[in-house]
């Protein structure tokens, strides 16, 4: 933050000396001095606001960007921490890898599949077990932390059952646009229900 000045803004000390002297203009020089020194805070603020360790505000948006969820009244640190995590992993999401972090959230007789569909940007996490051993929000936090931010993720659970029943759901918005040959186009916008 050093290409901002420190200290407090004095616009008099710019000025000769019997300038400061006129009433009116002294007046003047500190509502001017007082409104710098807002605006430079307001700077310092903004520039935070582009490094983790500093920003309050402006989580936010590093949030959205990682596609990281926060639950309200969360402290600055775990927020930042759910960040750095993202930033700082080397760990590279293999469907392997996601599939064996998945498992841990599973029974140990269940099975657990990721099953890509690179078309749609999105992956099925399939597992033939009904009731997860942890928390779901837990799951999906985990799997949010090691996928690629742009995919979707689809969770399937199959029943044992007369007619093979299938239940599944999306976590997320989509803005889907096809582009036909002739030129034409169709779009949704909106979220996505279960499938």
């Amino acid at each position: 933050m050093n290409f901002i000045r420190e200290e407090d803004a004095n616009l008099a000390a710019y000025l000769p000396g019997f300038v400061t002297r006129d009433k009116e203009i002294n007046t003047l020089l500190s509502v001017e001095s007082e409104e710098h020194n807002r605006q430079r805070e307001l700077l310092i603020d903004i520039l935070k606001q582009f490094f983790v360790h500093s920003a309050t505000w402006g989580l936010d948006a590093w949030e959205k960007s990682f596609s990281i969820y926060s639950k309200p009244g969360e402290s600055y640190e775990l927020r930042r921490a759910k960040i750095y995590a993202k930033l700082q992993f080397k760990q590279i999401s293999t469907v392997k890898f996601l599939t064996q972090l998945a498992s841990k959230f599973f029974p140990e007789q269940a099975t657990v599949e990721i099953k890509e569909v690179n078309p749609e940007n999105l992956f099925y996490l399939i597992s033939n077990y009904t009731a997860l051993d942890n928390d779901y929000f837990a799951l999906r936090d985990a799997i949010e932390i090691y996928k690629p931010a742009h995919l979707a993720m689809l969770i399937q659970h199959f029943l044992d059952g007369v007619g093979g029943f299938r239940l599944g759901g999306m976590i997320q918005q989509a803005n889907v646009i096809q582009i036909l040959q002739d030129g034409a186009t169709t779009s949704y916008n909106g979220e996505l229900g279960l499938k």
